[in-house]
């Protein structure tokens, strides 16, 4: 790929042998000089096809296509700098502003609590509606007495934590 093991030159000496030794077997079986090279051409097929095929194999030609891209692109930003400079400046916010919002979004949805088991955790509120009636209310909080008294005296959980809702809804 990035270094041929033969030449182009090697293999067009390469067909032309292999045609000048198929004209030779048939000119050694009757045919005329120019009839045995004309038959071998057509036997052989397209030299230019087997020199394509040459060329492309033992390539990627995805990476020879994206090398291509990549020359051409960085052509067409140096001929024209100031839209170079705004592409570029484009690409550097958009980059910037996608890890801001992804490490915001990681630290406060997507990492666990710092607990040791998060499987166990339990929401523990207090109510005052009776039991059964299904009714909640959203806004049930738990003062800090009962917290407090909770946190010393249960020995249900390991450790107890409270946190208090930024917004009222």
């Amino acid at each position: 790929m990035f270094k041929r093991k033969r030449s182009a030159e090697d293999f067009a000496e390469e067909i032309k042998a292999h045609l000048e030794l198929e004209a030779d077997e048939l000119h050694s079986e009757g045919l005329s000089d120019e009839e045995a090279r004309r038959r071998a051409r057509v036997e052989f097929g397209s030299v230019d096809s087997a020199k394509e095929r040459f060329h492309l194999n033992g390539r990627w030609q995805w990476l020879d296509k994206l090398m291509r891209d990549l020359r051409f692109g960085m052509r067409s930003l140096l001929k024209s700098p100031g839209f170079a400079l705004t592409a570029i400046l484009t690409v550097a916010l958009g980059v910037g502003a996608n890890t801001a919002v992804f490490s915001v979004m990681n630290a406060v949805l997507l990492k666990s609590l710092p607990v040791l088991d998060p499987q166990t955790l339990v929401y523990l509120r207090t109510s005052d509606q009776p039991r059964g009636t299904g009714t909640v209310d959203s806004n049930e909080t738990m003062s800090y007495p009962v917290y407090d008294t909770l946190r010393k005296q249960t020995h249900a959980v390991s450790s107890l934590i409270a946190y208090v809702p930024l917004s009222g809804s």
